[in-house]
């Protein structure tokens, strides 16, 4: 029995050494990669918005800087199940580098938005940035 495997380029430019990610351009990485997949080739940010579940509200509201969750105030609301699955949901459009790259862009890009929630330290732990 002969197995093959197929590889194939990253669709995000190369921007990661074992140091780390070397460009700082937030937005770049997100989005001039907006990484375009699939026959549709629309950008994996819009295709995870798109969704009509938890996470694309999610990622809905934080891009749009809206409140997300329940809760009237952002400081009693915990997003780190809803980052846990965003992060989940990036692997299933493009490779784990990859998918650390745009999460790592999304973390650093919405920052503000972020930091006005609850638990929103624990979305940028070790676990979720690889």
């Amino acid at each position: 029995m002969n197995i093959y495997f197929k590889t194939e380029n990253s669709q995000l430019p190369t921007n990661y050494t074992l140091s780390g990610f070397q460009d700082n351009q937030f937005f770049a990485a997100a989005y001039r990669g907006k990484e375009r997949v699939g026959a549709a080739r629309a950008p994996v940010l819009d295709l995870i918005a798109a969704k009509q579940d938890d996470i694309g509200d999610f990622v809905k509201s934080i891009t749009a800087l809206k409140h997300y969750g329940e809760a009237a105030d952002p400081a009693q609301t915990e997003i780190r199940h809803a980052c846990t699955m965003f992060k989940r949901e990036l692997n299933t459009f493009v490779t784990s580098r990859d998918s650390a790259l745009l999460y790592w862009a999304f973390l650093q890009s919405y920052q503000g938005e972020l930091s006005k929630y609850k638990d929103w330290h624990s979305c940028a732990g070790k676990d979720l940035n690889r």
